[in-house]
């Protein structure tokens, strides 16, 4: 995708276009990946929802380049999504735990002495779990995908809000009631490290074994998903691949759980060793709870991550 900032009635916004020197395919697949994000930004009570995006407008824009290329008849027009602009210091969560990016970072941000680690992992699961409560996986959860904007209601300044639905899996309702998937709407793609052991290995790993005509997809992975990003906030930004090694193995062998958990322990022991104990057991009970090789064993929802976090996030309820 092709991403600018703008404008618009008066607010700054970024749009967020299909890129222009896709062609073919190519451009028919981003065209149908930046539909999903449209139709999922648009269902209203996905707009309240304080830990996804807001979409502000859909735009169109066009492109004489792309008419010629694609030998159209007529002019062709690329539609964008204007979505809020996202913290300009540090927009997304790589880049707030990528010092090399931030220079104005705190060199260390320690989750037992500070609110911001906790708060963003509640807002991250809030965000989750809304997604999975309208029947939504999000398959490519990442630092990259959850943005970072200022908000001044919030005891450390933040909000997480978790984002790119571009490889979502949707599925809708019939008259009667009934699930019925939309045209394609199954999962497609996600990123390796950041993913569950069984997205290595299956290769339809999101649906589950009810019948075509009933779809549901599974959000264990993203769970699994979730954990991974959780040890990566608690962990002061050390990706999976940095602090397990032979990352793949690891999953496929249940062996990360007991290196993920040892990893925190030592972590806060280290760095702040006259920390309470329970708030290091807090990490540590959330990779418990969502990094188990089998599906069956993780947590069913989300939901309760932010009353578990409560006392370290500065007493913030709000969901």
């Amino acid at each position: 995708m092709e991403v600018h900032k703008a404008s618009w009635k008066g607010q700054k916004v970024v749009v967020k276009y299909v890129h222009k020197s896709y062609t073919g395919q190519a451009y028919r697949r981003a065209f149908y990946n930046l539909n999903f994000e449209l139709q999922l930004m648009s269902k209203p009570s996905l707009r309240k929802q304080r830990n996804i995006p807001s979409l502000l407008a859909v735009c169109f824009s066009k492109d004489d380049d792309l008419t010629t290329c694609l030998e159209a008849s007529a002019s062709v027009v690329r539609p964008g999504l204007a979505v809020e602009l996202a913290h300009e210091q540090y927009p997304d969560l790589r880049h707030f735990f990528d010092r090399a990016r931030n220079m104005f970072r705190p060199k260390q941000l320690p989750f037992e002495t500070s609110a911001t680690s906790a708060a963003l992992i509640a807002d991250i699961a809030d965000g989750m779990a809304a997604l999975h409560h309208h029947d939504i996986v999000h398959a490519d959860l990442k630092p990259e995908n959850i943005l970072l904007y200022p908000d001044s209601q919030s005891p450390n300044g933040l909000v997480a809000k978790v984002a790119d639905f571009g490889l979502v899996g949707m599925t809708t309702y019939r008259d009667d009631g009934l699930r019925a998937p939309l045209p394609d709407g199954r999962p497609r793609g996600g990123t390796a490290e950041w993913s569950a052991p069984e997205c290595l290995v299956e290769p339809d790993y999101w649906m589950s074994k009810r019948s075509l005509k009933h779809p549901s997809y599974e959000v264990c992975s993203d769970i699994y998903s979730f954990g991974l990003v959780s040890c990566y906030i608690a962990l002061d930004g050390q990706t999976p691949t940095e602090f397990v090694p032979n990352l793949s193995r690891a999953k496929l062998t249940d062996t990360l759980l007991d290196i993920a958990v040892a990893r925190l322990r030592s972590h806060y022991r280290q760095r702040v060793p006259d920390a309470g104990k329970s708030l290091v057991e807090v990490a540590v009970h959330i990779a418990q709870q969502t990094l188990k090789l089998e599906s069956n064993g993780r947590m069913q929802s989300l939901q309760p991550i932010r009353a578990l976090l409560l006392g370290l996030t500065g007493g913030n309820a709000r969901g």
